[in-house]
C-alpha cells in the first residue's frame, strides 16, 4: 500500500505514514469497509452496504444488522406545550418546535447521545446505541439535568411556562435497523425502553425519574430521592423509581487511589522522556491503568517544575477536530471560528506547532489516543514527525503500540498479586483484608487496576464486602458479580461498534466457535484469500486475537481476553447467531465427510460444539450425533469428551443421555434425564418433552423399576394421543412391550411388538429402527424364539454397518442368543466381535460383560485353558471398574476351571472356600448363580449326576432365600435331569 501524501510504502491498516506522519485512515479502510467486501458464505444475508463516505454514527448504523446491548433511554415530555401552539400561527409553531428541538438536540449530541425520534414534541434519545460508551447511564443523567437547565432558558427567551419531565431506565435492549427495505429505521427494541417511557409519563413537570438499574449504575455521582411502589403499566408488581435531585458534589471517592502505583514503570517514561529525548507511547488492554498512569505522571512532572498539557479522552464523533480545538483551549489560544473549511486543518496545525515550539520543553500527554477524532489524529501525527523540537508527547492507546515513526512503544503489565494486595488495601484505606476476599478479587480482575476498583465497587454496591468483628474486610456472600463489571463491559462494546464489517463478522465467527481454535479449522470457514488473511491479520494485530503455536507446530487462534469472547458472542442477535451456527455446521459436515481415512478430532468437536448450541429438537441432534459417529476412526471417549466440556445444558445433557443409552448403561442415563426434567423450561417444545419422558421410561422399564414407570406410561399414553410424530408413539410401544416382557407376559407383548413392527416400517429414523428391532429380538430370545431372535438381531446390526457404537449391543445380543440355543462356537465369536468394539470405544462395562461370557462360551465348550484365561482377563476388568461381584464369580469359575483341568482335591476346596467368601461378602444370590451356572455346563456335556449335585445346592440356596422365582427353577431343572436320566 502507497501512502496517499508522500507514496512511500506503508504497512497495511498503518493509521500513519512513517515517512511523512500523514493520515492513511481513508484508504486503509480502519475506519470504514466499502460495499466491495465480499461477506463469507457462512454468515447471514442482509448486510448493507454502500460506497458513499458517512458521518461516523450514520457509518456505525448502516453496518449494525442488530445486536443485543445494554442501553440507557431517555424519554423527554414537555407539558403545556399543545395548548401553547393552539394559540401560535403554525408557522410560529413550527419555529418553536425546532428551537427546542434543536436546543435539546445539541445538548444530547453534546453528551454522544443518539435521537431516536421525534414523536410529537416528545424526544426518545439513546446512550449505548449505536456506540456505547463505558459510562453511558451517567451521560444519559447528566443529558437530562442538561435539558432540564435549557427548558428554563428557553422559557426566559420566549416567555414561556413549559415543564419538562423526564424519565431514563438502563437495561438490555435489540439495537438495530426496523422497518421495511424501503424505510428502514435505527432504533432500540425491549421492555428497558418500554420502562423509560413510563418513568417519564410518571415523572411531575420539571422532574427527572429514572429506573433502578440506572441508579445503581450512578448512585456515587448524584443524588437522589427513591419514589417507592410505583404502579407500572403492564407489569405485575410495582416499581421504586428515584427522582434526580442533582449532582453529587462529593462524589464518592471510597475507591479513589491518589498512591502512585508502578513507579518503575514512570520512571522509564520519564527517562525517555528527557534523557533519550523520545516520545513514547504507553498501551494495555482497557482497564490496565492507563489513566492512573498518565495522571501520576502529570502530578510528578509538575512537582518538578515542568510544563505539562494533559488532554484526556474528550472525543464527539460528530466534531472533527474536537481535541486539537481543545488542546489550544488548554494552551490559552482562541480558535477563530470563521476560518473556512478548506484552510481549517493548516491554520489549525500552525497555531498548535507554533505554541508548542514557543513553551519548549511542555510535554503534552494524550489519552486513549486511537479514540480521539481521526482530523486531530491527523495533526497530531504530523507534529510528531516534525524535527529538532524540544517539546515531547506521551501518548496512551488500548491494545496496540503506536504506528507513528519515532515513538517509542511502551507495554503495561497487569498488577502481580502482591501490587494488587497494596492497591486494593489501598483504595479500602485498610490493610487487613481477609484473604478469600483478596483470592476473590484476584480471580475477578485478572491482576486489572480498572477491574479491581469495579469489583470493589460493585460488592460494596451490593452489601456484599463488610468488616467482622475483628475489623477485617471480607465477603458477606459468593457473589454472581460478572468479571470486569459494567464500566469496562462497556467499553469493550464500543471497542466492538468500531470495528469495521468483515472484521467484526469475523470475529462474531470466532467467538461462536471457541475460546481457542486451531487456523486450519478457521481457514476451512472463512478461506484463504488476501481479504480474510488482511482481517486475521488487523485482528491479531489490535489484540482482539493472538496466535501461538502448539509443541506440535499448529497454529492456534484464541480470544487475547476471554471476557471479550463472551461479551461479543452474547451481543450477537439470536437469530444470527443460529444462523452463523447452523451455517458453520453445515460447512464443517461438508468438510468432514472428506476426512474419513484421517479425521479431524477437532473438527468433530466443532461440530458437536456447533450441534449443541443449535435450537434443535432432541430427535433431530440425536440424528446428527449418529451421523459423526458413522465415522470408523471416531474415538468415542473424545466424542464423549466434546460433550461434557460443553456447559450443562438441556443440549449436551440430553445428548450424553443418550449416548449412554447406547452403551446399555440405564442407571446412569435415568440420572441424566432426572435433571434434565426437573429443569426443563415449560416453554421447551412439546416433542422435547415426550422424548425426554420417553427415554427416561425406557431406563426405568430396562432396570425393572416397574412401579415409577407404571403411572409414566398412563401420562404419556394420553399425551401421545395429541401428536403426529410416529416416531415417538412407536417408541412407546417398544418400551411397553419391553415392560410386558420382562414382566413374563408374553403374549401382550408379542401383540404389541406386531404392532409396532406395522408402524416402524414408515419411518425412516434410523436409531429408532435399530432400537426396535433389538428390542423384538431380545424379546424373542427370551420367549426362546431363536431363529426369531436372530433374524430380528441380525436385521439391527445390517442397520448399522457404519456405526461401531451402534454395533456393540446387537454383536453381544447375538451371542446370547447363540448361547442359549446352545451353539457355542457361534457364541464365542459373537462375544469376541462384542469384546473388540467395546474396546475400541472404551466401554469397560460392556468390555467386562463381553469377557466374561466369552469365557462361558469356551467353558461350556470345554476348552478349559482358553475359559481360564479369559476368566482371568474378567477378573482383571473388574478389579478396575471396582465391580466386586463381578470379580468374585469370575474368581470362583475361574477357580473350578482349575479344578476341572487338575482333578486335584485341593482346588476342589479351594474353589469351596471362594464360594464361602462369596457368600460372606456379597450374600447367597451371587452363590446361587454360580451353582446355576455349572448345573448348566455339566447337563450340556451330558452328566446328569454331577449336574443333580449342583442343583441340589442351588435348592437348598433358594429356600433359605424363600424365593418362589428360584424355586420354580429348581423344580424346572428337576424334571430336565429325569428327562434326560430316562433318555439314558
Amino acid at each position: 500500500m502507497k501512502c496517499s501524501s508522500c507514496h512511500a510504502d506503508i504497512q497495511l491498516r498503518a493509521k500513519f505514514c512513517s515517512e511523512c506522519g500523514h493520515s492513511n485512515r481513508e484508504q486503509s479502510g480502519v475506519a470504514e469497509i466499502t460495499g466491495t467486501q465480499k461477506r463469507p458464505s457462512f454468515l447471514t444475508d442482509g448486510h448493507r452496504s454502500g460506497g458513499r463516505r458517512l458521518k461516523q454514527y450514520e457509518m456505525v448504523i448502516d453496518q449494525m444488522e442488530g445486536s443485543r446491548r445494554q442501553v440507557s433511554v431517555i424519554f423527554t415530555d414537555i407539558s403545556g406545550f399543545t395548548s401553547l401552539c393552539e394559540r401560535l400561527d403554525p408557522e410560529e409553531a413550527t419555529d418553536l418546535v425546532n428551537a427546542y428541538f434543536r436546543r435539546l438536540g445539541a445538548i444530547i449530541d453534546t453528551q454522544e447521545g443518539y435521537i431516536d425520534k421525534f414523536i410529537g414534541d416528545c424526544i426518545m434519545a439513546v446512550f449505548g446505541a449505536p456506540l456505547a460508551h463505558e459510562d453511558d447511564a451517567k451521560r444519559a443523567i447528566q443529558c437530562a439535568l442538561l435539558m432540564q437547565k435549557e427548558i428554563k432558558i428557553l422559557n426566559e427567551e420566549y416567555d414561556l411556562g413549559l415543564a419538562l419531565s423526564i424519565g431514563v431506565n438502563t437495561g438490555p435492549a435489540v439495537a438495530g435497523g426496523i422497518g421495511t427495505e424501503e424505510k428502514l429505521q435505527f432504533t432500540v427494541i425491549g421492555d428497558s425502553v418500554n420502562l423509560a417511557q413510563r418513568f417519564q409519563s410518571l415523572a411531575p413537570p420539571n422532574e427527572i425519574y429514572i429506573g433502578p438499574k440506572t441508579h445503581t449504575l450512578t448512585r456515587d455521582l448524584f443524588v437522589f430521592e427513591e419514589i417507592p411502589n410505583l404502579t407500572i403499566k403492564g407489569k405485575a408488581n410495582k416499581l421504586s423509581a428515584f427522582k434526580v435531585l442533582g449532582e453529587n458534589e462529593a462524589k464518592n471517592t471510597t475507591f479513589r487511589s491518589n498512591k502512585i502505583f508502578r513507579k518503575t514503570f514512570i520512571q522509564g517514561i520519564a527517562q525517555s522522556v528527557f534523557k533519550s529525548q523520545e516520545d513514547v507511547c504507553i498501551f494495555g488492554p482497557a482497564g490496565i491503568g492507563k489513566s492512573f498512569i498518565l495522571d501520576a505522571l502529570t502530578r510528578s512532572l509538575q512537582a518538578l517544575g515542568k510544563e505539562v498539557l494533559h488532554l484526556r479522552n474528550i472525543n464527539k464523533p460528530t466534531e472533527e477536530y474536537a481535541t486539537t480545538i481543545r488542546a489550544l483551549e488548554k494552551l490559552g489560544l482562541t480558535v477563530d471560528p470563521e476560518t473556512s473549511e478548506s484552510h481549517r486543518r493548516r491554520y489549525l496545525f500552525n497555531l498548535l506547532k507554533e505554541k508548542l515550539v514557543s513553551k519548549n520543553e511542555i510535554v503534552v500527554l494524550i489519552d486513549n489516543f486511537d479514540q480521539i477524532d481521526p482530523a486531530s489524529a491527523d495533526i497530531f501525527g504530523n507534529i510528531l514527525q516534525l524535527r529538532s523540537r524540544a517539546y515531547r508527547f506521551v501518548i496512551a492507546q488500548t491494545d496496540t503500540p503506536s504506528t507513528i515513526r519515532g515513538l517509542q512503544n511502551l507495554e503495561i503489565a497487569t498488577f502481580e498479586p502482591e501490587e494488587a494486595l497494596t492497591f486494593i488495601q489501598d483504595l479500602l484505606k485498610d490493610e487487613r483484608i481477609d484473604p478469600h476476599l483478596q483470592a476473590y478479587i484476584w480471580e475477578q480482575s485478572h491482576g486489572s487496576p480498572h477491574q479491581i476498583m469495579e469489583v470493589l465497587r460493585s460488592l460494596k454496591n451490593e452489601n456484599q464486602i463488610s468488616k467482622n468483628s475483628a475489623g477485617v474486610w471480607g465477603l458477606e456472600k459468593e457473589t454472581g458479580f460478572e468479571t470486569g463489571g459494567h464500566r469496562l463491559q462497556a467499553l469493550k462494546v464500543s471497542n466492538f461498534d468500531k470495528l469495521d464489517g468483515l472484521d467484526r463478522d469475523h470475529l462474531e465467527l470466532c467467538a461462536c466457535l471457541d475460546k481457542s481454535f486451531s487456523m486450519d479449522l478457521l481457514r476451512a470457514l472463512i478461506g484463504k484469500d488476501q481479504q480474510a488473511s488482511d482481517s486475521l491479520n488487523f485482528l491479531v494485530s489490535e489484540n482482539y486475537l493472538q496466535l501461538t503455536t502448539t509443541k506440535t507446530g499448529k497454529k492456534q487462534i484464541s480470544f487475547r481476553d476471554a471476557s471479550d469472547r463472551a461479551i461479543l458472542y452474547d451481543m450477537i442477535l439470536l437469530k444470527k447467531r443460529q444462523q452463523i451456527h447452523r451455517n458453520i455446521l453445515e460447512k464443517l459436515r461438508r468438510g468432514y465427510r472428506t476426512l474419513k481415512d484421517d479425521p479431524d478430532l477437532e473438527f468433530q468437536s466443532q461440530i458437536i460444539r456447533q450441534i449443541l448450541h443449535l435450537d434443535l429438537e432432541a430427535l433431530k441432534r440425536q440424528e446428527f450425533v449418529l451421523e459423526i459417529l458413522q465415522n470408523p476412526k471416531v474415538s468415542w471417549s473424545d466424542l464423549v469428551h466434546s460433550i461434557q466440556t460443553e456447559s450443562p445444558d438441556f443440549a449436551s445433557l440430553s445428548t450424553h443421555a443418550f449416548l449412554l443409552r447406547i452403551q446399555g448403561n440405564y442407571s446412569e442415563a435415568r440420572g441424566r434425564y432426572e435433571d434434565l426434567l426437573r429443569s426443563l423450561p415449560a416453554d421447551s417444545p412439546p416433542d422435547d418433552q415426550l422424548y425426554l419422558k420417553l427415554s427416561y421410561l425406557n431406563c426405568l422399564v430396562q432396570l425393572s423399576e416397574y412401579d415409577r414407570a407404571k403411572s409414566l406410561f398412563n401420562e404419556l399414553e394420553t399425551k401421545l394421543e395429541r401428536t403426529a410424530n410416529l416416531q415417538l408413539k412407536i417408541e412407546l410401544k417398544r418400551i411397553r412391550a419391553v415392560y410386558y416382557a420382562k414382566k413374563d407376559n408374553w403374549e401382550k407383548s408379542s401383540t404389541i411388538f406386531q404392532e409396532a413392527a406395522k408402524d416402524a416400517s414408515q419411518i425412516s429414523d434410523l436409531f429408532s429402527k435399530w432400537n426396535f428391532y433389538l428390542s423384538f429380538g431380545l424379546f424373542a430370545l427370551q420367549i426362546r424364539k431363536f431363529e426369531l431372535a436372530k433374524t430380528l438381531l441380525s436385521e439391527s446390526l445390517g442397520l448399522v454397518r457404519n456405526l461401531p457404537a451402534l454395533q456393540v449391543l446387537p454383536c453381544y445380543a447375538l451371542g446370547l442368543t447363540s448361547f442359549e440355543s446352545d451353539q457355542m462356537e457361534d457364541a464365542y465369536a459373537w462375544f469376541e466381535q462384542s469384546l473388540e468394539k467395546a474396546k475400541k470405544l472404551s466401554w469397560s462395562s460392556q468390555a467386562l460383560q463381553s469377557t466374561y461370557n466369552r469365557a462361558l462360551s469356551a467353558f461350556f465348550q470345554r476348552n478349559l485353558e482358553v475359559a481360564a484365561s479369559h476368566f482371568k482377563e474378567s477378573i482383571q476388568l473388574a478389579e478396575h471398574l471396582q465391580n466386586r461381584p463381578e470379580q468374585l464369580k469370575s474368581g470362583c469359575l475361574l477357580s473350578y476351571c482349575e479344578y476341572l483341568q487338575s482333578q486335584k482335591p485341593e482346588k476342589l476346596s479351594l474353589f469351596q472356600k471362594l464360594l464361602e467368601k462369596v457368600n460372606a461378602l456379597e450374600g447367597p444370590q451371587l452363590v446361587f448363580s454360580i451353582h446355576q451356572t455349572l448345573f448348566n455346563y455339566y447337563l450340556k456335556i451330558g452328566k446328569a449326576p454331577e449336574a443333580k449335585d449342583q442343583l441340589d445346592l442351588a435348592d437348598s440356596l433358594a429356600k433359605n432365600l424363600n424365593d418362589p422365582n428360584r424355586i420354580s427353577w429348581i423344580e424346572e431343572n428337576r424334571a430336565r435331569i429325569s428327562l434326560q436320566a430316562s433318555k439314558a
